[in-house]
């Protein structure tokens, strides 16, 4: 029975669209004020919803794309 509820929240994450500050934090392994710098300082998309800020998924996934550097041979 506990698998069956571990599979179910871990679809219900999969569908989430906006993520918290601390999610996003818990997320990439940083603490939260480093999640506001990056919102701060480098663009990192929020959306606003009555006072709360969320990041978007599908724009985090983007926006870490966008800011992942290649190693050179």
């Amino acid at each position: 029975m506990m698998i069956a509820i571990s599979s179910q929240k871990q679809s219900l994450a999969d569908e989430k669209l906006l993520f918290s500050v601390r999610e996003v934090a818990r997320v990439l392994g940083v603490c939260e004020r480093t999640v506001w710098t990056m919102i701060k300082e480098n663009g990192l998309p929020i959306v606003r919803l009555r006072g709360s800020v969320r990041i978007p998924k599908e724009r985090l996934l983007q926006w870490i794309d966008q800011h992942t550097s290649a190693l050179k041979p």
